[in-house]
């Protein structure tokens, strides 16, 4: 073999290994970059993992305590129907002597007027019969007290069941509706400001570009839509690595009513929609809706009522 044979069929081998080593290092790259993201979804999912878990724990202590308050009152709801029935028990026994003792005390009255009209009177049945109407008049009145007080408790036990029976259908109301009202969001549009044309797609700690969000939503309740007309609920976008409340508006110490935890309404059966406002620096790249039953000034979460719309840094779109 020539030397120049030998010298190309050299560069022709250096130049082959050349490029296998280039693409080599391409493919590691590539499967570098491919394992990083990997472990960003895995991070992801393990923080987004915990946030449900932390949320299941919530709504579960939540539902045990509306269980709980339920099972109380029908316990006691049952013990003031007995105590009321007990009570009417009495005050039908009570009424029942004393329409006899009435009788025998106009009995006595007749007997007395009888011997009045006699030519001779017999002063000394008259003195005893006299006597005995007294003792039976004495007797009569305490027992129409003890009537009146067995009637009065009845009828402050059948006000009592009354409240706790309310109280009863007020908690059921609540259970029901935050277990099984179902959330339907339509859109979720974050932007820089009310009416900006531009949707944001990205998020970070420490941003100001994110002031406003667009949000519309239903509301269902399966098999009676009446459950929830009328009610007042409440959204609040939380943030998720912080564990705080994005506050409508804005936390602002000069104008505290200026601020508020989330935005109210009422619902009517219309699509809702709500323009929602927070002009604080962002601290968190993962942001969370949250639905809440408003009653008496409490706030209870709907189960179904979440979503994550903002996650790892991004916008999800809605």
């Amino acid at each position: 073999m020539s030397k120049p044979l030998l010298g190309i069929i050299l560069a022709v081998a250096i130049l082959c290994l050349g490029t296998y080593a280039v693409f080599q290092s391409n493919d590691i790259d590539e499967l570098e970059a491919t394992i990083d993201q990997s472990e960003q979804k895995v991070d992801s999912l393990e923080e987004n993992l915990t946030d449900q878990k932390k949320r299941t724990v919530k709504l579960e202590a939540e539902n045990q305590m509306l269980r709980d308050s339920i099972e109380k009152l029908n316990t006691v709801i049952s013990d003031l129907r007995i105590e009321l029935a007990k009570a009417k028990d009495e005050a039908k026994e009570l009424k029942g002597k004393l329409r006899r003792r009435e009788a025998k005390y106009q009995d006595l009255k007749d007997e007395i007027a009888r011997l009045y009209k006699k030519d001779k009177l017999d002063k000394a049945r008259i003195k005893t019969l006299e006597i005995e109407k007294s003792r039976l008049r004495n007797a009569m009145d305490d027992m129409s007290k003890d009537y009146a007080l067995a009637l009065k408790g009845a009828q402050n036990t059948t006000e009592e069941i009354k409240d706790r029976e309310e109280s009863l259908s007020r908690w059921q109301a609540i259970s029901s509706i935050t277990n099984n009202t179902r959330v339907k969001f339509r859109n979720v549009i974050p932007r820089k400001y009310m009416g900006s044309p531009r949707v944001l797609d990205q998020v970070k700690p420490g941003t100001t570009k994110w002031k406003h969000t667009d949000i519309s939503l239903q509301l269902e309740y399966p098999g009676n839509h009446k459950m929830i007309l009328g009610q007042t609920f409440m959204l609040e976008i939380f943030d998720l690595d912080n564990e705080e409340v994005l506050s409508y508006i804005e936390q602002n110490p000069k104008f505290p009513k200026n601020d508020q935890k989330g935005l109210f309404f009422k619902y009517d059966g219309n699509l809702v929609e709500l323009a929602y406002t927070n002009t604080q620096k962002k601290r968190a790249k993962n942001y969370e809706i949250r639905i809440y039953l408003m009653k008496d000034g409490e706030e209870y979460e709907l189960s179904h009522g979440a979503l994550v719309f903002a996650e790892n840094g991004n916008f999800k779109r809605i």
